[in-house]
């Protein structure tokens, strides 16, 4: 009796480990960066702080993908009809660069430091209540997402320092702190390759932007809202 009521709820319920890589998309948006040189207090970094005017620059930014990876464990709860509702738990990054060119002369910022415009988010997220649909060997799930940052790389200041070491020009960009939640949505489709192995193509979509509003460009806050697209791979584990 108790055996048949234990395979009875495995029949339920299935645990399954996705992984993979993903590379992230964000549109091309118009940066404003402020130069300021001659500090007044060495060492204090404020755009306050300086002798002479500040210079403004408004300039496109050209941005370029970059490869992070995600890694989940999920919990399948089966339906009728082979259908499913599932929910999971992982870490997934955001990752991707860009570059500005400032003045007449189009100097690359990257050229003024290599690091400008590198970007890597990492965040723990969870698909809530996402819906599955089998078709034999093919199965597509789609639903909600939401990540809280839990590191991060980037940058919105780049100091020069002259020989002695102490700093004296900075560029600043108008890009403020990194957004704590994001909310977005995503749409995948699974190949079973194997009886408990499936390959996964997947995309997904944040209606949040990357950076809080505050001390943020408007259209940099409007356009850093990341495309992603991922290939991984779902490893079924086992019924509960």
């Amino acid at each position: 009796m108790v055996t048949q009521l234990y395979a009875g709820y495995a029949q339920q319920y299935s645990l399954s480990v996705n992984a993979g890589g993903n590379a992230s998309f964000v549109k091309n948006f118009q940066s404003k960066i402020i130069y300021v040189e001659d500090f007044v207090i060495p060492d204090y970094i404020n755009i306050d702080n300086s002798r002479q005017s500040p210079v403004n620059y408004s300039a496109p930014s050209q941005t370029k993908p970059g490869v992070g990876f995600y890694v989940d464990g999920a919990i399948t709860r089966r339906l009728a009809n082979h259908w499913g509702l599932s929910a999971s738990l992982g870490v997934t990054q955001t990752v991707f660069t860009y570059d500005t060119k400032i003045g007449m002369e189009a100097v690359s910022m990257k050229s003024v430091w290599n690091g400008y415009g590198d970007s890597r988010f990492t965040y723990l997220y969870s698909k809530l209540l996402n819906v599955e649909k089998q078709f034999n060997r093919l199965s597509l799930q789609a639903g909600p997402v939401l990540n809280y940052l839990i590191a991060k790389k980037y940058s919105n200041t780049i100091i020069r320092y002259g020989s002695d070491g102490k700093a004296v020009s900075g560029y600043f960009e108008e890009k403020g702190l990194p957004r704590k939640l994001l909310i977005g949505g995503q749409l995948n489709m699974r190949y079973r390759v194997l009886k408990p192995l499936d390959v996964v193509l997947g995309a997904g979509y944040s209606f949040s932007s990357l950076y809080q509003k505050e001390n943020t460009g408007m259209d940099v806050y409007k356009k850093s809202k990341p495309l992603q697209i991922s290939l991984g791979l779902h490893y079924r584990l086992a019924g509960l």
